[in-house]
C-alpha cells in the first residue's frame, strides 16, 4: 500500500468487502506502510478502527497474535 496515494469510496468498499470475507474464513489482512494521505482518510472516516494498520512488517510480526478488530 505504500505506493497508493489516494483511494475513493469504491476502493474502500471493495477493500472492506475483501477484509470481511477473509475474516469470515478465519484469515486477516494487515495494512503496512500506508501513504500519509491514505492513512489520514482512514482516520477521518474511522475506517482505521476496523483495520489493522501498521508502519512496518516488524510491527505486524510483534502484534500478529493480537485479536483482530472486526468490522
Amino acid at each position: 500500500f505504500e505506493k497508493v496515494r489516494w483511494i475513493n469510496s469504491a476502493g474502500i468498499g471493495f477493500m472492506l468487502s475483501c477484509v470481511t470475507t477473509l475474516r469470515r474464513q478465519g484469515g486477516d489482512v494487515y495494512f503496512v506502510g500506508l501513504h500519509d494521505r491514505v492513512e489520514y482518510y482512514f482516520k477521518i472516516t474511522k475506517i482505521d478502527s476496523v483495520l489493522q494498520i501498521y508502519r512496518s512488517v516488524d510491527e505486524v510480526v510483534k502484534n500478529a497474535s493480537s485479536p483482530a478488530k472486526r468490522p
